[in-house]
């Protein structure tokens, strides 16, 4: 066997060895990559599932602080005051705040109830009815408001940046110099989608909902 023979097998299994570092090499660099992509993957899902929890707690906070101004019905006569006084939620019940919501009353308009539309039997409509004024007119209207909600999330706990808006209509049934002075003798541009009907102290309300 000649001296060129015995270097070429006696450097073979050198190379060879050197193949199989690289091959394993590559593999390792081959795995350290899609550990990485998992694990931002996995990183990501993780950020949108909080994103997408904070974002149904704030419409839930904008609903309860919503309940909260209609309830109130301060937002008729106080229109101005409601708008600059921030409703503060603990969705969780812990003790901390964790919402801030800013609910923007605004009158669009009102329209005099006409007697053929009132029911003797529903006592709302039974008061306007008493106070019927000579000729027939009914001094009872019927306003139409939005209650822009604007929920963020409250600086103690200010993580996410979440910021949600929840549009809510109320009508809502005054004495019609008073819906004149509140609405600034407005007139309804649009009439209300028709739903259930809730009555409280004299005052008849629907609500519908638009969220972003």
């Amino acid at each position: 066997m000649t001296g060129a023979a015995q270097a070429f097998r006696r450097g073979r299994p050198t190379r060879q060895r050197g193949a199989t570092l690289v091959i394993a090499l590559l593999m390792m660099a081959l795995m350290m990559i899609h550990a990485i992509a998992s694990f931002t993957a996995a990183d990501v899902q993780l950020r949108n599932a909080g994103s997408l929890q904070s974002r149904q707690d704030a419409l839930a906070a904008a609903d309860v602080a919503l309940g909260r101004v209609i309830g109130a019905s301060a937002f008729v006569t106080q229109p101005d005051v409601v708008a600059a006084t921030p409703v503060d939620i603990d969705i969780d019940g812990d003790g901390r705040i964790d919402y801030r919501v800013t609910v923007a009353p605004s009158c669009s308009g009102s329209i005099n109830v006409r007697s053929s539309a009132l029911d003797p039997a529903v006592a709302d409509d039974a008061a306007c009815l008493a106070a019927a004024l000579p000729g027939g007119e009914i001094p009872c209207a019927d306003t139409t408001w939005n209650l822009k909600a604007v929920a963020i999330v409250a600086t103690s706990a200010a993580e996410t940046g979440v910021r949600v808006e929840v549009n809510q209509g109320v009508r809502v049934r005054l004495d019609a110099a008073e819906a004149a002075l509140v609405c600034s003798g407005q007139s309804a541009t649009n009439s209300l989608p028709t739903g259930p009907v809730t009555l409280s102290k004299a005052r008849k309300k629907t609500y519908w909902y638009t969220r972003t």
